[in-house]
């Protein structure tokens, strides 16, 4: 399963067997944000390899690039919540609870 939109905000670099990659997929998808998925084979060790330590220096996924802003983030929840507060998602994640 592969996203590619073109003038796309973020670039989400996972692997769809991964919940948490799935679960900022979903967010994105859910709020018709555009992004580009960048398929990362953990099963082949690809969260290793240098090009990928470069966006996540820990390895993990996911991991989101926010284009506009030129912020990296890794672990889901960091995500989650930095989505939800920079595109304002106070449904998913109220500003003021």
């Amino acid at each position: 399963f592969s996203i590619c939109v073109s003038m796309s905000s973020f670039t989400l670099y996972g692997h769809w067997v991964s919940q948490p990659t799935r679960a900022v997929g979903w967010l994105l998808l859910a709020e018709n944000i555009s992004f580009e998925f960048v398929e990362i084979d953990v099963f082949s060790g690809a969260h290793r390899k240098p090009e990928f330590l470069k966006v996540s220096p820990n390895g993990l996924i996911p991991s989101i690039h926010d284009i506009k802003n030129d912020i990296y983030l890794s672990e889901s929840n960091a995500i989650l919540q930095y989505l939800c507060e920079t595109l304002h998602f106070d449904s998913w994640y109220p500003s003021n609870p």
